[in-house]
């Protein structure tokens, strides 16, 4: 997809079914919070010792609190596309804020908290892979998760 703003540019991020990580692991390497070989594997694996603190056997992928609410996984973070309770737990981790824009909704969503931490830029986009115009059906390509940075103010 290829995007134009006037104030951010679009980090380029593969779509392997590991953008949400990938883009994850950037800001955390931006931060020098995580070595230069950190993965989106290791990402994934920190995420889910996370939510490991609120394990049961009722929840036996854990959650995260967030705002005094418990919110429990529904996927193997280690095996699944990812979604929003992980970047929530990747805000707890890192103690940044993220602000996502999806522009196909008009949304902006912000995770992390009130003024705690960096503000990072997310853009979430949906798919079609294709349209078949003679009977209309669209062909779902799936969510995918990139990184906004500011552009260098001329």
């Amino acid at each position: 997809m290829n995007l134009e703003h006037d104030n951010y540019t679009v980090v380029q991020t593969r779509r392997d079914g590991n953008c949400l990580f990938h883009t994850l692991v950037a800001i955390a390497k931006k931060l020098t919070k995580v070595a230069e070989g950190f993965t989106q594997q290791n990402m994934r694996a920190k995420i889910a010792d996370h939510y490991k603190q609120y394990m049961s056997p009722m929840h036996p992928l854990g959650g995260i609190n967030f705002d005094d609410c418990m919110h429990y996984c529904e996927d193997d973070v280690l095996k699944s596309f990812g979604g929003e309770i992980d970047i929530f737990a990747f805000c707890q981790i890192f103690q940044v804020r993220i602000e996502t824009h999806a522009p196909e909704s008009g949304a902006i969503l912000q995770y992390g908290g009130d003024g705690d931490g960096e503000l990072h830029l997310l853009l979430h986009t949906c798919c079609w892979t294709s349209w078949d115009g003679h009977n209309g059906l669209r062909h779902w390509g799936g969510d995918h998760w990139q990184q906004l940075e500011p552009k260098a103010k001329q």
